[in-house]
């Protein structure tokens, strides 16, 4: 990296040295720790019906499901290759999905066809198991991605790791962490990523904390991450 500063440089070789040895880092080192982003499948990257849609995109997939005999079809979002493989040099990724595991490993099959690398890429896939869902005094059903122990999983600092969701319940824990995304639904014209995109690889992030505010979609109360 020879265009790093050499104060920067060696703040981060003592970060690597420390986590090598098992050592936390230090409040001065936790900024030099690449991000990991963590990233919800349905209404985010994808969306997956049932049969034909007349008003949907041409699927980029389709599978039958072994359990009910339907026929399930599903839209990568438009710039999702592109997407994936401009974020991956600025940050670590992970799935933090609420369908279930053997779901999220189709949606993954068929993710590879714009992203070969992407499996062995991940950090780690956390799926329905990892969630917990509770009710609201009005009974409405709430969903929660806990992002702590995703973060904690893969032996990252919270304040170093984003989560992207097009539903605020999910990360209604973490508002500070949260890019949030328009619902995808199968449009052709979208163009969610190319915006979020564009906000991910010219964020700050090395050696400052991560910040979300300025992202134009940021939730209300969004902090830096200190």
């Amino acid at each position: 990296m020879p265009d790093m500063p050499q104060n920067a440089l060696l703040a981060q070789l003592h970060a690597e040295r420390l986590r090598r040895h098992g050592e936390p880092p230090r409040a001065s080192d936790i900024y030099s720790v690449r991000p990991l982003l963590a990233l919800d499948l349905d209404g985010t990257l994808l969306e997956t019906t049932v049969g034909n849609k007349l008003d949907r995109s041409t699927p980029s997939f389709a599978y039958v499901d072994p359990f009910d005999q339907k026929t399930y079809e599903t839209r990568l979002r438009p710039g999702l290759g592109a997407f994936l493989s401009a974020v991956r040099p600025h940050y670590e990724l992970a799935v933090f999905t609420a369908a279930d595991a053997e779901y999220a490993e189709k949606m993954l099959d068929g993710i590879e066809a714009v992203a070969p690398w992407l499996r062995q890429s991940l950090r780690c896939i956390f799926s329905r198991d990892h969630t917990y869902t509770s009710l609201t005094s009005s009974g409405r059903i709430v969903i929660t991605k806990e992002l702590r122990l995703l973060a904690e999983h893969c032996g990252h600092p919270l304040c170093r790791t984003l989560i992207v969701d097009d539903n605020p319940d999910t990360y209604r824990l973490n508002v500070s962490n949260a890019l949030p995304v328009r619902p995808y639904h199968g449009s052709a014209e979208d163009n969610g990523l190319e915006i979020l995109c564009n906000f991910l690889v010219t964020l700050p992030h090395r050696h400052v904390p991560l910040d979300v505010s300025g992202y134009a979609l940021a939730p209300h109360g969004a902090k830096p991450l200190y």
